[in-house]
């Protein structure tokens, strides 16, 4: 009697086990053929070329200016310089040895860099030697 229960309980896990088999495969074959379609759609067979890839629209953001160079001008037209080029300007000021008085000894962003009309660009001006 014990041989036959446990008969009947390994036939059930072996049945068990043959449905999810089962259902492995069918799931496995559903996403190759998925793949295959997915595949289908981007590759024209007649010519051997890749679809095209759909057309995407970007929004135009605000129009990148090339910041010039104006170290060694003086503050006021360094600044009448960048703001017709739709650039904000930022001064801070500091000693210099080299630099006269109310010319700009730095900038940043660096000359040459692209950025958006409107960004801000810091000038530092000198206030001569200490």
């Amino acid at each position: 009697m014990v041989l036959a229960e446990n008969h009947s309980k390994w036939w059930g896990i072996v049945r068990g086990i043959k449905k999810l088999s089962v259902a492995a495969l069918v799931v496995a074959s559903l996403a190759v053929i998925g793949s295959g379609a997915a595949l289908w759609r981007t590759f024209d067979l007649h010519s051997g070329e890749s679809a095209p890839a759909p057309a995407t629209t970007v929004p135009a953001g605000p129009a990148l200016v090339v910041v010039p160079t104006v170290i060694g001008k003086d503050g006021m037209s360094a600044a009448a310089d960048l703001a017709n080029l739709k650039l904000q300007v930022s001064v801070v000021t500091g000693p210099s040895v080299t630099t006269a008085k109310n010319k700009v000894m730095n900038q940043d962003p660096v000359p040459g860099t692209g950025v958006p009309e409107g960004s801000t660009v810091q000038l530092k001006l000198s206030t001569g030697p200490l």
